[in-house]
């Protein structure tokens, strides 16, 4: 059983405790509790039965998909989800005589955090996989400084593997050299800030069938960006 994680958000005049826990693999579930005022606001309980072989559970996935639960819970509080009522800023837009669609879209605009986030690689030579990363934000193409970077190789192997995870500068950049696994097919990029995310698949080099030397990288491939805001007012 892995140790938990307990965090305290501030919204309007809100205080959100959320409470992430490991139940055991007698219980394999990974639970995440939000609370405000002694009240529960919110329960999401998540399922590792597939992790589980011979009686144990493989930790290490485990423990990345434990925090990661924890971290998109605290966004999602820390940008008003749990408050009663949704956030405020929404609920004025909405009691507006206006198409759904449009409110909701021009909220998520107003939010810098909420923005879809665009990611452009630049290759460069002397590695695998390295190159220039640039993340922007929204229509308008702002660099989308601070954002959170991470890198994803698949292949074979069931479980997707975690080669990067960094924060862009203060110009939406960073330097990149990794390493994938030979066996490895194709690397995601995922940026994510605030609600706004958005991915990046890449095809990775395969050696020469003769033996000779890898290929360059062959494409790169974005993935429509996209919004938790937009799932989490649906």
């Amino acid at each position: 059983m892995l140790t938990g994680y307990n965090s305290d958000v501030v919204f309007e005049d809100c205080t959100f405790h959320v409470q992430s826990e490991d139940r055991g693999v007698n219980n394999p579930v990974i639970e995440t509790l939000v609370y405000c005022g002694g009240r529960i606001l919110h329960q999401l309980r998540t399922g590792y039965e597939d992790l589980i072989r011979k009686g144990k559970a493989d930790q290490r996935v485990l423990s990345a998909r434990l925090e990661h639960q924890h971290r998109d819970i605290l966004r999602r509080a820390r940008h008003g989800e749990f408050f009663e009522g949704g956030p405020p800023c929404l609920r004025s837009l909405i009691e507006e005589d206006r198409p759904l669609e449009e409110l909701l879209l021009e909220f998520i605009a107003s939010d810098a955090e909420m923005a879809p986030l665009r990611i452009r690689f630049d290759p460069l030579p002397g590695g695998s996989v390295r190159g220039q990363l640039l993340v922007t934000s929204g229509a308008g193409g702002a660099p989308a400084a601070g954002a959170r970077i991470l890198a994803h190789a698949l292949g074979d192997d069931p479980e997707a593997l975690t080669l990067l995870d960094d924060t862009l500068d203060d110009k939406g950049l960073l330097l990149v050299d990794l390493e994938p696994p030979p066996t490895s097919e194709t690397l995601v990029f995922r940026a994510e800030r605030g609600l706004g995310i958005g991915r990046l698949h890449v095809t990775l080099p395969h050696a020469a069938a003769d033996g000779g030397e890898p290929d360059e990288l062959t494409s790169a491939r974005e993935v429509p960006a996209e919004s938790r805001a937009a799932e989490s007012v649906s």
